[in-house]
């Protein structure tokens, strides 16, 4: 299964926010999901 987060704010260094897409890939037979890193997408 995957999860889709459309709206993940990130702070940023200079005080304002970065906003990404990103997708989640849940592991096998638990209700635990890692970061598809190659998914990291600014908008």
């Amino acid at each position: 299964m995957k999860g889709y987060l459309p709206c993940v704010s990130v702070p940023d260094a200079f005080g304002g926010t970065t906003v990404y897409d990103i997708m989640l890939n849940q592991q096998v037979d638990i209700f635990i999901f890692d970061l598809d890193m190659g998914s990291i997408k600014p908008r």
